[in-house]
């Protein structure tokens, strides 16, 4: 997950007396463990940041003339793409999706050069909406209805909700899994399909895990990127505006939505615009609107925008699933009817390792039809990936978002106001309040029919499958595989990264060889940390040499280092330990496993034929298998 500080910043008369201030935002600690990930990030944070405001200034709501500027800083002390795979120029840009940008517009918007002027947009996603409700302490439609007062009352023309967007990405989720299935005997990368509804997901899978997955992905964009679209052509047609002259943004439960609105194939570079030009969480909301000392009570209450019309006041309601937009279930339900001619009414989850990892299976006579699973939390979707390399993976469906408990439970709006960890009890509130709402099914509604064919010329079309759908594919720097070269006791290291779901990793060239297995440990208990050496490469090489009439290898020296790199005590042989041997297995022992030894080990030999060196992952679990969290 991204740690995101945000700014001071100021919009210049904007009434009703709203002036947008924001001091420090700081929704992970940056020196806080991502619970979603099973490793630390490696990146060092500066203990710097930004300083809170004065209480006088706070209270004024301004900005002292003085103030120096805030440097813009994107945390990635619990990013999930913690590989070094998020770019100068990704940075920059995910640090200018905050509240600064949003105000330069609207600031913008109140001067006299109206060819700078931009139509503001706000697109709310639909798991973003509970979490205004438990804060505000309304239903659903009463807090939604104040959520727009307040963004209108800054300035912002539209505000819409995702619903729509999800209905197109549902519907063609829905259909791509027919056509895979129905090709499934003669493309062994049909099946299994993986959803592509959540950026982390896709995020790992692209830079961590590369063809493994990526061959598998859905094709069809997350909702988030299909109402860009929506906003970006549909919407900027009707209202006969060039998409660069309005500014769209979303209201998001997740910091890594944030990472998605900048990928390269959402951007038009004739026009030099985004289809989401700003992400912020609904924390980042909320917390503007307390840092604003803005009274719920005395806010408006006014209807959402609708994109087909001007008449606002829809119904709110939301697709299956009981924290997500439910790709499982619909696309379960259609697959049963269009593949078998069988009609689900109700759907039946069978728990496997977590409540975050479960199973539901279509039967008929006893034979299994179809099998789908939903995976959340990282830690299953280890589990998963790690089922898949062996192939051991009976599913040709599997719903994988990076948040325990789904998008309900993002991190940009599930984490308590204190330590940085998500809040039990403000979840579940979330999760009954969206569990409140009427369940609509996409194939039902009309709206989408008419964009069908008034907008994309038709399911099938050239121009739907363009604004409806994407390619995933493996992205450099790859980080699934390891390439190490030793020769004549000289090390080479030419490349060195592993990812969360390597479960085993080891070098495959001419030397010493080492091979270390990831591994999942039961918290209280001792644990010995393993890799085995296999020096023949070595003592072949060893034995060509002019001379050289020795009979093997010999130890020199060995050492374990834990996940801070300090050596770890009696687990290492700095001299004496000449001990002459062709293979070997070497253990380090770690006495009451708890949670804050998670994290990598690293296992290093030296010989006189060649050293060699070894990485592992340790992760931590309670007893029968339930994540720590």
């Amino acid at each position: 997950m991204l740690t995101i500080v945000a700014f001071q910043l100021t919009v210049e008369n904007v009434q009703p007396p709203y002036h947008l201030i924001m001091s420090e935002v700081n929704m992970g600690r940056r020196k806080e463990k991502c619970e979603n990930c099973t490793k630390q990030c490696n990146k060092k944070q500066s203990g710097a940041g930004v300083s809170s405001l004065p209480e006088a200034d706070v209270a004024n709501r301004e900005v002292p003339a003085s103030s120096p500027p805030l440097q813009q800083q994107v945390l990635l002390s619990a990013c999930l793409s913690c590989e070094g795979c998020v770019s100068e120029e990704e940075s920059l840009k995910i640090s200018q999706q905050n509240l600064e940008e949003v105000a330069r517009v609207l600031g913008q918007n109140k001067k006299c050069d109206v060819t700078k002027h931009q139509v503001l947009v706000v697109s709310v996603c639909s798991q973003s909406l509970p979490f205004f409700a438990v804060k505000f302490g309304l239903d659903i439609p009463e807090a939604t209805r104040k959520l727009c007062g307040f963004l209108k009352s800054l300035g912002v023309q539209y505000v819409f909700d995702t619903t729509l967007a999800a209905g197109f990405s549902i519907l063609e989720s829905q259909r791509e899994f027919v056509q895979r299935y129905r090709k499934r005997n003669h493309d062994n990368q049909a099946l299994p399909m993986f959803t592509s509804s959540c950026p982390g997901w896709i995020r790992y899978a692209e830079r961590v895990l590369g063809s493994l997955v990526t061959p598998h992905i859905c094709t069809a964009r997350s909702p988030q990127q299909i109402m860009g679209c929506l906003v970006k052509d549909y919407f900027t047609k009707q209202k006969k505006l060039s998409p660069d002259k309005l500014y769209h943004m979303v209201v998001a439960p997740c910091f890594d939505k944030k990472l998605e609105a900048v990928r390269e194939e959402f951007y038009n570079s004739l026009l030099d615009s985004r289809d989401v030009d700003c992400v912020l969480t609904s924390g980042e909301v909320f917390l503007m609107m307390e840092q604003m000392k803005v009274s719920v009570a005395d806010l408006d209450s006014v209807p959402l925008d609708h994109v087909m019309s001007e008449a606002g006041g829809q119904a709110l309601v939301r697709h299956e699933g009981k924290g997500s937009e439910g790709f499982l279930e619909h696309v379960f339900k259609y697959a049963a009817k269009e593949l078998f001619g069988l009609d689900v009414d109700q759907i039946t989850y069978k728990t496997l390792r977590n409540r975050d990892f479960q199973e539901v299976c279509l039967e008929r006579d006893g034979e299994v039809l179809l099998q789908f699973a939903s995976v959340y939390g990282f830690r299953n979707i280890q589990t998963l990936v790690h089922r898949m390399r062996t192939g051991h993976i009976p599913y040709q469906l599997v719903e994988v978002l990076s948040c325990p408990g789904g998008c309900v439970s993002g991190r940009g709006q599930a984490e308590g106001e204190t330590g940085g960890r998500v809040d039990k009890a403000l979840v579940q509130q979330m999760e009954e309040a969206y569990s409140s709402l009427t369940v609509r099914l996409p194939d039902t509604n009309p709206d989408l029919l008419i964009l069908y064919q008034d907008w994309l010329e038709g399911q099938d079309s050239t121009h739907a499958n363009t604004l409806l759908h994407t390619q995933y594919t493996q992205q450099t720097p790859s980080q699934t595989q390891t390439h190490i070269q030793w020769t004549h006791g000289k090390m080479l290291l030419l490349f060195l990264s592993l990812g969360l779901f390597t479960s085993n990793v080891q070098s495959e060239k001419q030397g010493v060889n080492v091979t270390c297995e990831n591994q999942s440990v039961v918290a209280g208990q001792n644990h010995n940390l393993t890799c085995r050496v296999d020096y023949s490469d070595a003592y072949q090489n060893k034995k060509g040499d002019v001379g050289n009439s020795e009979t093997g290898c010999k130890t020199e020296q060995y050492f374990w280092k834990d996940k801070s790199n300090s050596p770890i005590r009696n687990c290492d042989c700095t001299k004496d330990c000449n001990t002459t041997i062709t293979t070997n297995t070497y253990f380090c022992e770690i006495k009451n496993v708890t949670n804050a030894d998670e994290g990598n080990y690293t296992f290093t030999i030296n010989t006189n034929c060649g050293n060699g060196h070894g990485t592992l992952n340790v992760s931590v679990t309670c007893e029968y298998n339930v994540n720590i969290q």
